[in-house]
């Protein structure tokens, strides 16, 4: 009888520890990917508020492009293109990976008076096929040269 007993505890226990690694990594993942997200907001923001120009959107071949030009006379680019989102330094610059699993990616201009703010709404891939909780955010920056 004991041995029985012994046996159901160490399974049930084995499930529960299996279980709780396995949600611990989803929370692992989930920060980073959070914080990536974050740094890349932030990133992006600090682009639109040093920018030395007029701001552009376009969409070429499919994939939306913001250009930043910058104060070195170079142009920042990001892009959302197959679930993550790139940012390059200047045009012949190599595209770098600021976040991954993106769901979705737009950036807007919006006159509010007479300030123009940029808006880039994000939105992540859901951490488990049964997720319910979406995960958007949503970034804005104002140039810091007034006539843009």
């Amino acid at each position: 009888v004991s041995i029985g007993v012994l046996t159901i505890v160490l399974t049930v226990g084995g499930v529960a520890m299996a279980r709780l690694w396995t949600v611990t990594g989803q929370m692992r993942r989930g920060a980073d990917e959070l914080q990536s997200v974050l740094a890349a907001g932030e990133r992006w923001r600090e682009d639109i508020r040093s920018a030395s120009g007029a701001i552009l959107t376009e969409t070429a071949n499919g994939i939306a492009v913001i250009r930043i030009p910058s104060k070195d006379h170079h142009e920042v680019q990001w892009a959302s293109l197959a679930g993550t989102v790139v940012r390059r330094e200047h045009p012949d610059a190599p595209w770098t990976t600021v976040c991954r699993r993106i769901r979705g990616s737009a950036v807007q201009m919006e006159r509010r008076g007479a300030v123009t703010v940029w808006r880039w709404d994000l939105e992540l891939e859901p951490m488990t096929k049964r997720s319910r909780f979406v995960r958007a955010f949503t970034f804005l920056a104002v140039p810091s040269h007034p006539r843009l």
